[in-house]
């Protein structure tokens, strides 16, 4: 045998399976092991081994670790992969996309000879065309050659992909089921071991105990919930014992919730959870509550005994159909009395159409499946109804209702009906109808308005006293032409109403507006009933109208009074009363009591209380009640003794109620406390007396008129001026003696101020006695009330005509002084800049600085100079604007920069805006920044900084210039514009100027459609700010 071995040195190759053909079948010359023969005899001996074995095996071999793998291991190398190019392949290169995971291992094995083991290793391989995750449990093995040295590795794995991922799979799934468990609507709860400890719970199911987890989970559940113990504990413990689930339906539980113990009703499953051999080691519990459901059907049931109860005890004759063949469910005494005329066992549970079998040939089986099939109800009147009882046959003239009984489910289930018997009543009309004819005369003859209609609809009939109504003839009327004297209002909703209960055939009542014969329209009151035959055959309709127009607005306006009369109690505190003349009682509010300062709900008599009236006005009042006993109604005020000693005034007002002969039966009226408003009368008069002896001292006119503006008081300076007396002045008011080019004017501004509540002011012209015009200054204030309601207006007149004429003269001087100024000032600034030019070497140093002394005053004199120019212009009229087109960013730049230059004490900050173009006159619109900011510089002299900003408004470029000095009060901001007005203060007065800058400003901006203004605040500095419409044309 060892021969045969040596002469065959390949025999490890035989057998195999592929992995021995492939090796066989290698050419191996070309590899670093080269020719088999020359293999050890170790690898030799390991190939044989592994080539043989059912196991997953690899051999890495030699110091380039040449690969060897057998058919075991060569499913793990998959498809289109490694397989079979890696045979004989350096492991480096065969393996080099998990290099760098498995060469520390092979070199762990070949430095110290020690095999290693790894269990579930995700160690990913290329195969089936891609990269994929792959877990191995795996040995790496060293293996000596025939030296004894460690020549290479040995390899026994097992792949555990598919393990790898069952077991990832069951902890998803075990994932899955807990948030399941938590995201589901029951309540789901896991109870473990014999004291049923509570392992899981979900949100649910807390909600449903109203636990919270951490006071919940791990613990018994008795010890939380010990409640429900004895509800519970029974049967949890026959599932843990037998092994078979239980299921609870509306289940009732006591459980303390939310602070309260309460009956709860519950649907659930106590399922068992079992180890392999069947015994059980833990409960599910699923539940859900359905309280509401359970107490929801006892509410049902307690409401069908209830409406079971209301059919039995019912005065009509009731009873209850059930499924489509219409059985007899119950049904009430009168209708088994009355109607049917049997016996409740010889009806109960039958067929309707087995009972009473003569229905058959009329309607009603029909009807019945009708409601039944189609759940509508179904009602009539006057219906023929044959019914056979014990005591044979009888006819009755019905009005009955098929009405839809639904089961939960919302289908019909039954039908109710409702009859009532009308024979006698249809019978006794039956009667009627026979003697129509003389019915139409007697109609003619009665003040009532009847009408008949027929069986198409159309009236064919109305009586005298309709005819006399309308004013119309009965052909006008007929063929409904009569609804045309129906309200346009009205005409649809009684169309309406009509044909309804036409197609019904049941009566109807409406009220409507007719038009009398004068055009006028009056309410109506229309009640109109079906007419038949005595075999029940329709018609048509008869109707009568009753005119209860005039009942109709007595009952409105009685409401209204009632309604007036309720508010005007409550609102001005007033007592009623009502006084027995027979018995000298009096019935009173608790109001009246207090009054009188007696305690709530004490009996009181006529006679006592008039005991407290002051002695000094008991005459008064006697006289009064004997005038009212005489005229029907009382009225007096007069003062009381309180119970409490104090003196009220009172004002007591009363009807008196007579009985059939004319005597006084009893009264009925108010008592009202009116101390206050007497005190407060007595206040006014005082009041009102002091005003008009101020007011008639006064040299100026002085007026008083309501909200309205109706004049009420004139002082005596007016009558002595315009000549008038008091008649004259009120028949045609004020504006008689006003200058006809202002009275227009004046009348506009005066309803303005009326509406707006604005003060009055303004300048005009008055009529003097002598037929002069002079000139008033004119001032009206509102005075309001608590509430800011205007109760009237006070005026003053001024005389300033001496004023005016001042004013005029001084605009004259003004405009003379400005011309006659400006040539010598032009004139000095011109010698001034000589002097400058020619000293500017010199060195005489106080000479040039007087010299730029006297350049700078010329300049402040010559802007004066120029603003009293424009003022003059302004006053005259005669300002002119050279308009164009120019940028505003670019004008207040340019001004920004002159101004630094003058004031270099101060840093302006410019914010600019969108530039945007404007249409003005820019010297001008310049002169208006000048001035601004100029007044910015001088009304700050504790700070040194200036704020500039443009922005565009809704098609306004909006200039505001922002300082931080003074400031100024709101009363000064509402005439800082005016022309001469300088603002009052301490520190105000320590600057210069005139009063005019900021009026040839806001003269300026205001004749360009602008807009000018300030915000301020004392302390904390101002706000100018200018608007001008943006320029919509491209410059």
């Amino acid at each position: 045998m060892n021969t045969t071995l040596s002469q065959n040195p390949t025999h490890f190759f035989s057998g195999g399976g592929e992995m021995g053909e492939l090796i066989r079948n290698k050419d191996w010359s070309n590899t670093a092991l080269g020719c088999p023969e020359q293999w050890p005899q170790s690898l030799r001996t390991m190939l044989n081994v592994i080539l043989h074995s059912q196991f997953p095996m690899f051999i890495w071999w030699g110091p380039e670790l040449i690969c060897f793998y057998n058919d075991a291991y060569r499913p793990s190398l998959g498809i289109n992969g490694k397989h079979p190019s890696i045979l004989g392949m350096p492991a480096q290169e065969a393996w080099a996309e998990i290099w760098p995971v498995i060469k520390p291992l092979i070199d762990q094995v070949l430095a110290g000879g020690e095999a290693t083991w790894s269990e579930n290793q995700l160690i990913p391989i290329y195969r089936n065309n891609r990269l994929e995750d792959v877990y191995w449990t795996f040995s790496y093995s060293p293996i000596h050659d025939d030296s004894g040295a460690i020549a290479g590795v040995l390899v026994i794995c097992q792949e555990t992909t598919r393990f790898m991922r069952t077991v990832q799979m069951l902890e998803c799934s075990e994932e899955r089921f807990r948030n399941i468990v938590q995201q589901a609507p029951l309540g789901i709860a896991i109870l473990k071991g014999p004291d049923f400890v509570i392992e899981m719970a979900n949100q649910a199911y807390l909600d449903i105990v109203d636990r919270r987890g951490t006071e919940h989970i791990g613990k018994k559940l008795f010890d939380v919930l010990p409640e429900v113990e004895e509800a519970v504990s029974p049967l949890l413990t026959k599932v843990r014992e037998t092994g078979n689930p239980f299921y609870g339906v509306e289940f009732p539980v006591d459980i303390i919730r939310h602070g309260r113990r309460e009956a709860s009703y519950f649907n659930f499953v106590y399922h068992p959870l079992k180890e392999p051999d069947g015994a059980v080691y833990a409960i599910m519990v699923v539940a859900s509550e359905v309280t509401s459901s359970v107490r929801a059907k006892q509410a049902v049931a307690e409401s069908e005994k209830q409406f079971r109860n209301m059919i039995m005890q019912s005065p009509i004759p009731m009873t209850i159909f059930r499924g489509k063949d219409h059985v007899i469910e119950m049904a009430n005494t009168i209708m088994f009395e009355r109607i049917w005329r049997k016996k409740e066992s010889e009806v109960i549970g039958r067929r309707v159409v087995d009972v009473f079998p003569e229905l058959k040939g009329q309607k009603y089986p029909e009807l019945l499946d009708k409601v039944y099939n189609s759940a509508q109800p179904y009602r009539e009147s006057e219906s023929v109804a044959l019914v056979k009882g014990n005591d044979g046959i009888k006819k009755f003239y019905l009005d009955f209702e098929y009405a839809p009984l639904f089961d939960p489910g919302g289908a019909v289930s039954g039908i109710m009906v409702t009859v009532n018997d009308v024979t006698e009543k249809v019978l006794a009309r039956k009667k009627a109808e026979d003697s129509e004819l003389r019915f139409r005369n007697i109609a003619d003859r009665v003040p009532v308005l009847i009408w008949m209609a027929g069986t198409d609809r159309h009236f064919s009939f109305f009586n005298t006293a309709w005819l006399n109504f309308t004013g119309r003839t009965m052909k006008e009327e007929l063929d409904n032409r009569w609804i045309e004297g129906i309200h346009p209002e009205d005409r649809e909703r009684y169309r309406d109403t009509y044909r309804a209960s036409f197609d019904k055939r049941e009566e109807f009542h409406i009220d409507y507006r007719l038009r009398r014969y004068d055009g006028l329209y009056r309410w109506v009151s229309d009640h109109g009933v079906p007419r038949f035959t005595n075999d029940g055959v329709f018609e048509g309709y008869i109707g009568a109208c009753m005119d209860i127009h005039d009942e109709l607005l007595s009952q409105t306006a009685l409401r209204e009074n009632e309604e007036r009369l309720n508010i005007a109690i409550e609102a001005g505190e007033l007592g009623t009363w009502e006084l027995d003349m027979a018995t000298d009682t009096i019935i009173c509010s608790e109001r009246y009591t207090d009054i009188f300062g007696y305690p709530k709900g004490i009996p009181l008599t006529y006679t006592q209380i008039s005991r407290q009236i002051f002695p000094d006005d008991l005459a008064q009042r006697n006289e009064a009640f004997r005038e009212g006993l005489k005229h029907g109604m009382i009225h007096y005020e007069v003062r009381i003794i309180s119970q409490d000693n104090t003196v009220k005034w009172i004002e007591k007002r009363g009807k008196v109620f007579y009985d059939e002969t004319g005597g006084p039966k009893k009264l009925i009226g108010t008592l009202r406390d009116i101390s206050a408003e007497k005190n407060y009368q007595e206040k006014l008069r005082e009041r009102e007396k002091k005003f008009r002896l101020l007011a008639d001292a006064m040299p100026q006119m002085i007026w008083t008129c309501d909200k309205y503006g109706n004049l009420d008081y004139f002082n005596r300076s007016l009558y002595g001026y315009a000549g008038l007396n008091d008649d004259e002045l009120r028949e045609k008011g004020w504006l008689q003696i006003v200058h006809p080019d202002e009275r227009e004017a004046d009348r506009q501004q005066w309803e303005a101020a009326l509406k707006s509540g604005q003060d009055f002011i303004t300048e005009h012209r008055f009529r003097r006695s002598d037929g002069a015009y002079r000139w008033q200054l004119t001032r009206a204030v509102p005075q309001k009330d608590a509430a800011g309601n205007i109760e009237m207006w006070v005026g003053a007149s001024t005389d300033i005509d001496e004023i005016k004429e001042l004013d005029q003269q001084k605009d004259y001087f003004i405009s003379v002084a400005s011309h006659e100024l400006k040539t010598p000032v032009t004139s000095i600034k011109g010698y001034v800049q000589l002097l400058q030019d020619k000293y500017e070497s010199a060195g005489d140093a106080f000479l040039k600085s007087a010299l730029s002394i006297i350049h700078r005053q010329v300049d402040r004199l010559t802007l004066l100079i120029s603003d009293l120019l424009d003022l003059s212009k302004i006053k005259s009229g005669s300002l002119s604007f050279s308009e164009q087109q120019f940028y505003i960013n670019h004008l207040v730049e340019e001004t920004i920069e002159q101004i630094s230059q003058i004031y270099p004490s101060h840093k302006i900050s410019f914010i600019k805006g969108e530039n945007v173009p404007v249409s003005a006159d820019r010297e001008r619109i310049e002169q208006v920044l000048v001035n601004l900011l100029t007044n910015a510089v001088k009304y700050s002299p504790g700070a040194d900084k200036i704020k500039v900003e443009t922005v565009l408004d809704k098609g306004w470029a909006v200039v505001s210039i922002e300082d931080y000095g003074v400031g100024i009060s709101r009363k000064n901001q509402e005439r800082i514009f005016e022309r001469f007005y300088r603002v009052e203060g301490k520190s105000e007065k320590t600057f210069p100027g005139f009063g005019i800058g900021l009026f040839i400003a806001s003269e300026i901006i205001r004749r360009h459609n602008g807009k000018i203004g300030v915000m301020s605040e004392p302390g904390k500095g101002s706000v100018f700010y200018f608007s001008l419409p943006v320029y919509n044309i491209n410059i």
